[in-house]
């Protein structure tokens, strides 16, 4: 019963010490303003990929593509960053992203909410590809094929990631 007592005493004094009369008033003047205006950013096509890396490296993986359609179409368009895939969603569904570069999975969610695909990727290979990547690290003796993974804790990105998450999932 003691401890809390002299808990309670050293945390009312902390308290009490930062409520001392060492800084003084200074008087407001409100009749000094400086108006201020609020600059609107352009109307512009909004392009956003879903949140897989940074917003820097997210920016620099997609801005040649950006820059192209731009030119292509002579619109303005303004790359957009959501921090997680729901955000993303929920922005499409809002009409906040005009072009959304997403998986299947997340493709599925923004169509039922009247978003459709007008485009897709062709690999090199000339087919649509879609893939994952299961890293381990390099001294992990116990995984080296994909049969081994079996039964074994992971850990993935968003739980909406098709690659990240659903396609091992389903594989584990």
């Amino acid at each position: 019963m003691r401890y809390p007592a002299v808990l309670l005493a050293a945390l009312l004094a902390f308290f009490f010490a930062g409520c001392g009369e060492d800084e003084p008033a200074f008087p407001v003047n409100m009749s000094r303003r400086v108006e201020t205006t609020v600059v609107v950013p352009k109307r512009a096509v909004t392009y956003a990929y879903l949140p897989q890396f940074s917003h820097t490296v997210s920016y620099e993986r997609h801005r040649l593509l950006v820059d192209y359609l731009q030119k292509a179409t002579g619109l303005p368009i303004r790359q957009i960053f959501p921090d997680t895939f729901d955000e993303h969603v929920k922005m499409v569904q809002r009409g906040e992203i005009d072009i959304s570069f997403s998986n299947p999975f997340v493709y599925v969610r923004m169509a039922a909410a009247g978003a459709r695909a007008f485009a897709q990727i062709i690999e090199p290979s000339g087919r649509p590809e879609f893939h994952s990547l299961i890293i381990t690290r390099k001294d992990n003796q116990d995984i080296k094929s994909l049969a081994d993974c079996r039964g074994k804790r992971w850990l993935a990105v968003d739980p909406t990631s098709a690659g990240g998450y659903l396609y091992a999932l389903g594989e584990f």
